[in-house]
């Protein structure tokens, strides 16, 4: 005789999605051996010393070694808890996992899990990557093993040792930087020591295995191969996170002219990644001959013939939708009023008509109603939107064309309109791609997923074009730099989760 249990909701899911990683993921497995006599003396001591405050496993050590956000219960950035504080919270997430009161934060989110099923007496298992994460650690149990060792006077010693299978999702994690992780890992658990003292840039390596993770559930697609390298030394341009950052970067070969391309994911503390793209072309207009000025191979001409046309110093055009949570993801990198606000520079005169032809230029350009930003709507800021770049000298007004209280500051000329109800959209994001060289055929911009994108808590793009003189006061040989931004906070689960769900 046998009962039959139904299964519950979350066996379901839990059967569903495990069932779709194992015959949709490619899977391969690495396994080490660690030896784990320093860890367990070590484990002791600090258990003495806590007298009855804390009890440490080998699973926090597992948990702080691997320097991550992981296990389901989730306990994000384990880098930077002590032992003690790992414990006490694993122990609290156990018992709410157990009486079934885990809140949504406290289970989602993670990118990297840990199984240990050391204490049923198992020595060695793999693990199935549970989708969204990248990669899961399966930990089996200390056991004693004889080893060599020419300082014993019986010539071998007997060492606590236990073993670790680490599964990888081969779309986003090569195997060199599989073996590489654990390389670290197993030496942080053989020097347990290092792992308490030592830098947290020693992982730096499972920062790309997450963020490429996360970059696949945004754009749904692989990498391509020529975007594989890592820059690590491009600049950090969204906080000082860099642990969780991806650099990719190809130069150009124009004297003149040059690109970088430059890609930032970052997961927060409620489970949302942020992704933000960055595009940034630089052109020196004195580095060519006057003919030649009227073209151009990288910038696109449809931007250099407005800045030209009208006066422009410098400029700034973003396009957003959605609220940006301060009290849950920090400070913005990409910090933008929603809807539409265009601000300039302008060293020119006659500026409100020049801005009236600005905004009608960029109106048709990105197939929004900027033409509506007319006089009421327009304002001239005196204290903020102060400039970005380094203008050459402004030129010399007269009493005719311009009053003092329109010069503005070091005499140039601002203007600023908002159109915070503008719905931006892929009519938007097509003329903003072809402004790239190659638009979406190539580099980064071949990630680019307009139903992800447009189904996220947060996006942005934005345009921004700034002049730099450098040191010369005379700005004889200035650089003009058009930088495009992208930035879009999704939630892995809602956008891995299949119609069914």
């Amino acid at each position: 005789p046998y009962e039959d249990i139904p299964l519950s909701n979350i066996r379901k899911v839990i059967a569903t999605r495990l069932s779709e990683s194992k015959i949709s993921i490619p899977h391969y497995y690495i396994t080490v051996e660690l030896n784990a006599d320093d860890l367990l003396k070590l484990r002791e001591k600090l258990n003495a010393a806590g007298k009855g405050s804390y009890k440490l496993s080998v699973n926090d050590f597992v948990i702080k070694a691997a320097k991550t956000g992981l296990i389901t219960p989730i306990i994000p950035q384990a880098e930077g808890k002590g032992l003690s504080a790992i414990s006490n919270q694993l122990k609290e997430l156990a018992v709410k996992a157990r009486d079934g009161k885990l809140a949504p934060h406290e289970y989602q989110g993670g990118s990297f899990s840990i199984s240990n099923l050391g204490m049923y007496g198992v020595q060695s298992f793999t693990a199935i990557v549970n989708p969204p994460h990248a990669a899961i650690l399966a930990v089996g149990g200390v056991e004693d093993k004889l080893a060599l060792d020419a300082s014993s006077e019986r010539g071998f010693v007997s060492r606590k040792v236990f073993k670790v299978t680490l599964s990888c999702d081969h779309r986003v994690v090569d195997g060199a930087v599989g073996a590489q992780w654990l390389q670290k890992f197993k030496g942080y658990i053989e020097d347990p020591i290092s792992m308490i003292l030592g830098s947290h840039a020693a992982t730096r390596t499972l920062s790309i295995v997450l963020a490429a993770a996360a970059a696949i559930l945004l754009v749904g697609v692989l990498l391509p191969p020529s975007a594989a390298a890592t820059n690590n030394n491009y600049p950090n341009t969204a906080g000082d996170a860099s642990d969780s950052a991806v650099a990719l970067h190809e130069p150009a070969s124009a004297a003149s002219e040059s690109l970088s391309e430059h890609l930032r994911l970052e997961q927060f503390d409620d489970g949302r990644v942020l992704s933000l793209f960055n595009f940034s072309r630089s052109f020196r207009p004195a580095a060519v001959d006057a003919v030649s000025r009227r073209y151009f191979s990288l910038f696109p001409k449809t931007v250099g013939d407005i800045v030209q046309a009208f006066g422009v110093a410098e400029l700034h055009l973003t396009f957003s939708h959605g609220r940006w949570q301060y009290e849950n993801w920090g400070y913005s990198p990409a910090a933008a009023a929603p809807g539409v606000q265009l601000w300039a520079w302008f060293n020119a005169t006659d500026v409100d008509r020049r801005w009236k032809g600005l905004t009608n230029a960029l109106a048709g350009t990105f197939c929004a109603s900027l033409n509506f930003i007319d006089q009421p709507l327009t304002a001239e800021p005196t204290i903020t939107f102060a400039p970005e770049g380094r203008h050459a000298p402004p030129r010399t007004f007269s009493s005719e064309t311009a009053s003092s209280s329109t010069l503005g500051r070091d005499g140039f000329q601002l203007r600023y309109g908002a159109l915070p109800r503008e719905i931006t959209c892929t009519e938007n994001l097509t003329p903003w791609t072809k402004l790239l060289p190659c638009r979406t055929k190539a580099g980064l911009a071949t990630l680019f997923n307009p139903y992800r994108l447009y189904d996220t808590d947060f996006h942005s793009m934005a345009v921004h074009i700034r002049t730099d003189c450098g040191g010369d006061d005379a700005c004889a040989d200035p650089v003009v730099t058009l930088t495009q931004t992208l930035a879009a906070v999704f939630d892995p689960i809602r956008m891995s989760a299949s119609r069914t769900d």
